[in-house]
């Protein structure tokens, strides 16, 4: 009798352990880029309390869409868009690349033909664009960075690129980018517009009409597969395109969309 007891009691507690484990497992995985992983975090922790189900966020560099395919997340957030048979790609967010400098820089704005001279090196002081004496020191993101490819099409379409400085700081992600120029007196450098946080401003840039250069827009997407997707998919893409989320996404610094109308969101 004892040794039935014995047995009884070995199998409730593995039991109720194996329950457990099920019930800490996330119900669903966010994959996101490195610039939007502040935004996934955001997003993730405000849908995991409105519905109790546990969420998992991580981010990447890259091949979101062959993590997708791989079951290895739910859902990629992204600013690459997907045509690919398979993938859902739901827009609901607008980001914009702009150009920072450290918050005490005094300059409010500068030339387009101004801003070339920084970045292929040709100016290497602040004093010679009217701004206090300190050594301009520019950073710049990783080849093939989106944030870099927005940056360079909109601000330096006119400057070869191949001059940019080799004096340039090579940073990873738009974190690291922020921290930087925020720690640097003469730094200067690009941000998608989420990325904004104290320690650095705005530098508005005008080309040689006058005219205040503006960042193109760049979508942010949802992706999730196409086929058998399970409720908590759904849930969530129904939670971020939500007034609730809308809120959450202009917290962030970034402007909420419409999936239905494509219109931003007031």
């Amino acid at each position: 009798m004892r040794k039935f007891f014995s047995i009884l009691l070995v199998f409730v507690l593995f039991g109720c352990e194996g329950g457990s484990s099920a019930e800490r497992k996330p119900r669903l995985s966010i994959t996101s880029s490195t610039q939007l992983l502040p935004l996934a975090e955001v997003l993730a922790n405000a849908f995991q309390e409105e519905t109790g189900h546990r969420v998992s966020v991580k981010g990447t560099l890259g091949k979101e869409e062959e993590l997708l395919r791989k079951g290895l997340t739910d859902i990629v957030i992204t600013t690459e868009s997907s045509s690919s048979e398979g993938i859902s790609s739901r827009c609901f967010a607008i980001d914009k690349t702009v150009l920072i400098v450290n918050a005490r820089n005094p300059l409010t704005q500068i030339s387009q033909e101004q801003l070339a001279s920084i970045f292929t090196g040709k100016r290497l002081n602040w004093a010679d664009l009217g701004g206090t004496r300190a050594e301009i020191q520019v950073l710049a993101r990783e080849s093939g960075s989106s944030t870099r490819e927005s940056f360079e099409r909109n601000f330096l379409a006119q400057t070869n690129l191949s001059e940019i400085s080799l004096r340039a700081l090579l940073v990873n992600s738009n974190i690291e980018m922020t921290s930087a120029v925020s720690k640097i007196a003469g730094g200067i450098g690009y941000v998608s517009l989420g990325s904004l946080k104290p320690g650095v401003k705005i530098l508005a840039v005008y080309d040689g009409s006058g005219m205040e250069i503006k960042s193109s827009e760049v979508k942010i997407f949802a992706q999730s597969l196409s086929n058998g997707e399970k409720e908590e998919i759904v849930q969530f893409q129904t939670f971020i395109e939500g007034k609730k989320a809308g809120v959450l996404i202009a917290d962030e610094g970034f402007l909420a969309l419409d999936p239905h109308k494509e219109t931003l969101k007031n």
